[in-house]
């Protein structure tokens, strides 16, 4: 009986075998490993062949060792290489704690442990090939980055022409000969200016606002009513212009020219400027809104003119000889008085014609009309004029031809008249007089009214753009002239381009480029430009991108005055770009109390980001900021603005990231201290924050927030450890439970299963977790008399070793193993 139960035990193990060999060959084939080369023996007829092989030995007697040499290198098998494993073997001095049966060997813990190192091994293959192509692509980017400047470089040199300028090459300068238009006291001014528009744009955050920052603007020589409705942005912008002082007179005199210009060209029908995008929320087309903007153009002139006129008569009102009498023709006969000498050729016969012309400069068409009645009698000509008046769409067709007609058969030269005859009948368009047109306001006049009375079609406009800039700067030799005659032709974008490039005025080119985008002028790209693209060309059509600007012009003074500089941002319509300026703003000015508000007391604060665009808003802006910041490194900033965004398990995540790398003190000790007391600070805020959130996110954090206790705990027990306090960390690590405490079965299955909850950031310092506790051990080993719980604790842990499925560093493995040996 008790041989067949020994038969039979021998067949059941040797099934067991069986199955545990097949296993291992298909692991094998899944791993790719070869399996042609495995012998089938079961352990009956290894044991027989090694006595026949022994019985050889002895009987041949002494073997060759060349031939031995010979036929294990057949057989692929390398007798110095294992020569030199076997030396690397060390022995044991004792073998008392290694004498055990076969059926106690974990044969299927080994085979579990020796496939998760294969598959840690295949991940590390995959890893290199990662970081081999990630070399690769960051080797194309950097290549073509140095391309990109190049091209910019000799653009700038002049040996190339692209259809786009750089920021660089247009950026705002710091050198000595430009603090005169870029000190502080302008980027202030003009900033508190923009403060006061943004209150006016978003009603009721004035006072939030000014809790949070600056609550006064009036000691930089500016006050304003406290009512965001009386704001008026030109006048204000003109107003910091004359308080700065920067420029000459007559400088000062060009600038404020070019604003009320553009007040009247942006501004509706009361003249107050109104937010707009481009073109689009004009509600008109394209064509539409070019002749709009040429009307809005030359009434500005007239209106100028008109002042102008009825100014110099009033000056002079002995020598004008102006009388009671009412019309403005009677301004235009005084002031033509005044300013023609008597004894000009020709006078006395364009005398009536002058009137008219200066009747039409100024915008008083019925005045023109009368002076032809009493003065000129030109039958044709006061038809045409009068339906003119009438009609929108101009005179008619047959009043016009019996017009031209007239113009064609005259035979007396008089400029004015014929000036008259073109502006009315359109006669000969390219007619043009000296003698008429005599500054460049009135030749911008009569071209823009020409091109105005000709259509939709444009083409007499562009021609006029084309013809001013052929002249270039260098005709007009005034570069505050030129500016004021591209933004009288509509070329917005050349404007400010060229103004920016003129170092003494690059802060006025700056808010020009504000209203222009502000009131929807500023043509902006549909597709997000490359970083440093400032303008270019899309569709054949110049742009601007006012984010790029503003972004550049704040960088000049955000770290100083954060606040001016996010109200600059906060004029950027398109939401992604906002996020994205903002974004870059909080991360480089890293002035989170006054832009993102605080987190950490019992009540939130919030920032001037959500009270001017909304919590929701906000909170889509710090979530940008908080991956930027991870992206660039900055843990701690990141985790802030995870909090911010109400991104809690994000942020938890990096604490436990962060924390899990400094657990062991294998970083500078500065280091690890300000990582525990971070994580102890947010710790205690997310535990008041923890019962508000909800769904499936909850669990998520709860785990997160376990895992970041559990880390602080384990920091606390490395403390101990390190300040020679055994006892306390061995405490700490029972309290834990991470480790079995004796080597029964459950108890190992139990802290099996324990490790395989645990989160990743825990997992990652296991090792030194299981070191550490085997050198505490081994000090308490020593100090005691028996030892004999650490030595079986001790050599519990090396079991434990074969359930966990991680990876535990060769290094760790080998040192546990050595001082398990010493107290064993």
């Amino acid at each position: 009986m008790e041989g067949k139960k020994e038969r039979d035990g021998r067949e059941g193990k040797g099934a067991e075998l069986d199955a545990l060999i097949l296993e291992a060959q298909t692991l094998s084939s899944q791993m790719g490993f070869k399996t042609e080369s495995v012998i089938q023996r079961n352990p009956t007829q290894l044991l027989e062949s090694t006595q026949r092989l022994s019985a050889r030995v002895e009987t041949e007697g002494q073997v060759d060792p060349a031939k031995a040499h010979y036929l294990l290198a057949r057989r692929g098998f390398d007798l110095e290489k294992q020569q030199k494993n076997l030396g690397a073997i060390e022995q044991a001095t004792s073998y008392g704690s290694s004498e055990a049966p076969l059926a106690d060997s974990d044969l299927d813990g080994f085979l579990r442990q020796r496939r998760a190192q294969t598959v840690v091994a295949a991940i590390e293959e995959a890893r290199g090939r990662t970081t081999a192509a990630f070399d690769a692509h960051f080797a194309r980017v950097t290549q073509s980055d140095w391309e990109e400047a190049r091209t910019d470089l000799l653009e700038g040199l002049g040996h190339l022409k692209q259809p786009t300028e750089s920021l660089r090459a247009l950026s705002l300068s710091r050198s000595a000969e430009q603090d005169q238009a870029l000190d502080r006291r302008a980027f202030r001014l003009y900033g508190w200016v923009i403060r006061q528009l943004n209150f006016a744009r978003f009603p009721g955050t004035q006072r939030r606002a000014r809790a949070l920052a600056r609550a006064e603007g009036e000691e930089d020589g500016l006050s304003y009513p406290a009512d965001e409705d009386r704001f008026v942005l030109i006048p204000a912008l003109v107003r910091v212009a004359q308080t700065l002082r920067g420029h000459a007179p007559s400088a000062l005199q060009s600038i404020t020219a070019s604003w009320r210009l553009l007040q009247d060209v942006g501004g509706g029908q009361d003249g107050v400027l109104r937010e707009r995008a481009y073109v689009e929320d004009h509600h008109v087309g394209r064509a539409v809104l070019r002749r709009r903007l040429m009307e809005r153009t030359c009434a500005s002139f007239e209106r100028h003119r008109r002042e102008l006129v009825r100014s110099f008569v009033s000056q002079n009102p002995r020598k004008a000889e102006r009388g009671g009498e009412p019309g403005f023709r009677h301004d235009v006969e005084s002031y033509l008085r005044l300013s023609r000498p008597s004894e000009l050729p020709g006078r006395e016969r364009w005398a009536p014609w002058e009137e008219v012309f200066y009747c039409l400069r100024c915008g008083e068409w019925g005045e023109a009309l009368q002076v032809v009645k009493e003065r000129a009698r030109d039958r044709e000509f006061e038809d045409a004029l009068r339906e003119s008046q009438v009609e929108a769409g101009g005179a008619g067709e047959a009043v016009l031809a019996a017009l031209r007609a007239k113009y064609s058969s005259a035979t007396e030269e008089n400029p004015f008249r014929e000036a008259c005859y073109n502006l009315v009948g359109r006669c000969d368009p390219g007619w043009s007089s000296d003698a008429v047109l005599a500054t460049i306001e009135d030749y911008l006049w009569y071209r823009l009214s020409l091109a105005h009375a000709a259509g939709d079609r444009g083409d007499q406009l562009r021609k006029l753009q084309q013809e001013i800039t052929r002249w270039g700067p260098e005709y007009f030799e005034d570069p505050l002239l030129y500016f004021h005659i591209l933004l009288s032709i509509q070329c917005y974008e050349e404007a400010v381009k060229f103004l920016l490039r003129e170092a003494a005025y690059q802060t006025e080119a700056v808010h020009f480029a504000l209203v222009l985008y502000y009131v929807g002028l500023l043509r902006q790209p549909l597709e997000d430009p490359r970083p440093n693209v400032l303008s270019g060309t899309e569709n054949d059509r110049p742009f601007l991108a006012f984010a790029r600007l503003a972004q550049d012009y704040v960088s000049h003074f955000a770290h100083d005055d954060a606040e001016y500089a996010f109200q600059y941002l906060l004029l950027i319509r398109e939401e992604p770009r906002r996020v994205e300026t903002v974004r870059d703003l909080l991360l480089d000015t890293r002035a989170f109390d006054l832009l993102a508000g605080s987190r950490d007391g019992s009540v939130a604060r919030p920032g001037l980001v959500a009270v001017f665009l909304g919590e929701r808003a906000a909170q889509a802006v710090y979530r940008e900021a908080a991956q930027e910041a991870c992206c660039r490194g900055h843990i701690y900033d990141s985790v802030m603005l995870f909090v911010f965004a109400e991104q809690y398990t994000d942020a938890l995540a990096i604490i436990n990231r962060q924390l899990s790398r400094v657990l062991s003190l294998r970083v500078r000790p500065e280091d690890r201290t300000r990582t525990m007391d971070f994580a102890s600070r947010y710790r205690d805020y997310l535990h008041r924050v923890r019962p508000k959130v909800a769904g499936h996110e909850q669990k998520k954090l709860d785990d997160l927030y376990n895992s970041l206790e559990l880390l602080l705990w384990l920091a606390c027990f490395f403390d101990a450890h390190y300040n020679n306090d055994d006892d306390r960390a061995l405490q700490i690590i029972a309290k834990l439970g991470l480790l079995p405490a004796d080597r029964g079965a459950r108890a190992l299955q139990q802290a099996s299963d324990r490790f395989d909850s645990l989160d990743d950031d825990v997992k990652r310092a296991f090792s030194d977790i299981l070191l550490v506790t085997m050198k505490v051990l081994h000090r308490l080993y020593q100090q005691s008399d028996s030892g004999a719980d650490y030595s079986a604790w001790a050599s519990t842990l090396v079991a434990f070793c074969s359930k966990v499925e991680y990876q535990i560093t060769p290094d760790a493995t080998a040192e546990l193993t050595r001082l398990a040996l010493l107290m064993s």
